[in-house]
């Protein structure tokens, strides 16, 4: 019984897949073609850019369509009496929702992946390609908030923040450079500028401390003095590797936030709102099949309206319901993590209050 309902909703979900890519790949073809028309962008730069959406799309859909295809294929069930059928066979209602969890359960694992680790990499090259190869500019001259690093095994063995990085002048101003051993601090190097000449960095009144855990911290001061600095970054690497927050992988935006609020001293709420929303969008699947089980198995004389007329309106709460709590938690009038989580917080209580009623 259990491959005969998941064999059901699996064309629906497919279904909702297309209707709802259609929709998105729409406005991203309209935006494409504006690249062609204003920019002079080839038909192949803008198929690339075409296909760079998809990851995005597909974060967006797949909660969307686990929510049309468990509705329309229960409701359809329900509509020709086999939902009755299966009950006074001895099926519970956690025997007929089971499928639709599993496939909640998949299209969160899907999405969570696309969203940690595909989409970061395709906003990147997508925002490269429109800056470089479409309007032909370079990346922003002057940027703040500048974060370089340097791993080993997996491991930051080094990273530095730089408040500001001047990109014509080749400049970084307030840096402070960390080597770490195993997560802890070995040197840590202050500067008031870092400067590109002949080849090298040079640190300009610079303080440097030593960590040591017998002998504590020791400090040498250069004062005006130019001394050279151990940075493998040249001036145009370092505006390459900058990346906004949506380019970041998950990793990357946590330890972001952290050296953020380490070293500028401030949290910031806008990216720790975006940090969660990175694992409470996919969990939108979960939660869609959760309350889609309880609403497809009731009563109803036409399937397939019913199972999308609802399926829209849910999605149209659950969108309104995360753009508030979205501003709430970026504004700071909720935590970023409740912020971020609202829409599925309502969702779990609808759905414990429709199975309550359904198992009644």
């Amino acid at each position: 019984m259990d491959r005969y309902l998941a064999r059901l909703l699996v064309t629906p979900t497919i279904f909702g897949i297309g209707v709802f890519s259609s929709i998105f790949l729409g406005s991203e073809i309209l935006r494409v073609i504006r690249y062609v028309t204003e920019y002079g962008a080839s038909w192949k730069t803008a198929g690339l850019l075409l296909c760079l959406a998809l990851p995005q799309i597909m974060v967006w859909v797949l909660p969307m369509a686990v929510l049309l295809g468990v509705l329309m294929s229960l409701s359809q069930l329900s509509a020709n009496s086999e939902i009755n059928a299966m009950r006074a066979a001895g099926m519970s209602f956690y025997q007929l929702s089971r499928p639709a969890v599993i496939v909640g359960l998949i299209g969160m694992c899907l999405a969570l992946v696309v969203s940690a680790y595909v989409l970061p990499k395709a906003n990147l090259h997508s925002a490269r390609i429109v800056a470089e190869e479409v309007k032909g500019t370079s990346l922003s001259m002057v940027q703040q908030n500048v974060i370089l690093r340097r791993y080993e095994r997996q491991r930051m063995t080094w990273f530095l923040y730089a408040a500001e990085f001047d990109g014509q002048a080749q400049v970084m101003y307030d840096v402070t450079i960390m080597d770490l051993a195993d997560g802890k601090p070995q040197v840590t190097t202050y500067a008031k500028s870092v400067y590109w000449d002949e080849d090298q960095w040079y640190l300009n009144d610079a303080e440097v401390y030593y960590h040591d855990p017998e002998e504590g911290i020791s400090t040498i001061r250069f004062g005006q003095g130019r001394q050279p600095a151990d940075i493998a970054f040249r001036p145009t690497d370092i505006a390459r590797s900058q990346k906004s927050p949506d380019e970041m992988t998950t990793r990357e935006l946590r330890e972001y936030i952290n050296i953020l609020k380490s070293k500028a001293g401030y949290i910031d709420r806008k990216l720790l709102t975006e940090y969660h929303s990175r694992y409470a969008m996919p969990a939108a699947a979960l939660m869609f099949s959760l309350v889609g089980a309880p609403l497809g198995v009731q009563s109803h004389r036409s399937a397939s309206s019913v199972g999308f007329g609802m399926s829209m309106a849910i999605i149209l709460v659950y969108y309104v319901v995360m753009t508030f709590g979205i501003a709430l938690g970026e504004s700071g009038a909720l935590h970023p993590f409740l912020g971020a989580w609202l829409p599925n917080l309502v969702l779990m209580v609808a759905a414990v209050v429709l199975i309550i009623k359904v198992k009644k």
